[in-house]
């Protein structure tokens, strides 16, 4: 999927009032899947390039600690 279509599903996304942070970096990428020991699929890597889900329902890719339900 190209940036454009990433662009125009998270903007569906936040309609439905999904957060969004900036995406990760290619560090960030490497780190994550040397610390779990798997590869993301290309697809879902530049999902996670172009902005990261945030929440409760989402695994918190940049920290170690649990997101809570407030």
């Amino acid at each position: 999927m190209s940036g454009n279509r990433w662009s125009e599903l998270i903007e569906l996304l936040k309609e439905k009032n999904v957060i969004f942070s900036d995406g990760l970096k290619d560090a960030e990428i490497e780190a994550i899947q040397q610390k779990y020991g798997f590869q993301f699929p290309p697809d879902l890597r530049n999902f996670f390039q172009t902005a990261v889900p945030q929440g409760y329902r989402f695994f918190n890719w940049r920290s170690d600690q649990p997101i809570t339900k407030q």
